[in-house]
């Protein structure tokens, strides 16, 4: 994995993020991961890694239909502080700036 940090230092903004890069094969195994047959557990840590990859690789990943299939599916899950995890990655993806370390992801 390789890192980039995008610390802004702005007197405006707290805002602090750290990106991990991921190939396609990497990614091809958050999805596999994030599959709703895994336990809540996988699936958790899998959202955590969703939060530190760019939105572009995740939303440019081959299993992106996939991807986003089992994200959609979470959000039925009963247990609504999962939910609400995964309702704040949806967020993320589409650019809307989190951090998924207030949220206790």
């Amino acid at each position: 994995n390789s890192y980039y940090a995008d610390n802004c230092s702005d007197s405006d903004s707290s805002f602090n993020q750290s990106y991990t890069f991921m190939n396609q094969e990497q990614l091809q195994l958050l999805v596999e991961r994030l599959d709703p047959a895994q336990p809540k557990e996988v699936r958790q840590e899998a959202i955590q890694t969703l939060c530190s990859a760019p939105p572009s690789d995740i939303l440019n990943c081959e299993s992106w239909s996939t991807l986003r299939k089992h994200l959609a599916t979470a959000l039925l899950d009963p247990d609504a502080s999962f939910s609400v995890k995964i309702l704040i990655s949806f967020l993320f993806l589409t650019n809307i700036s989190i951090d998924c370390n207030l949220y206790n992801i």
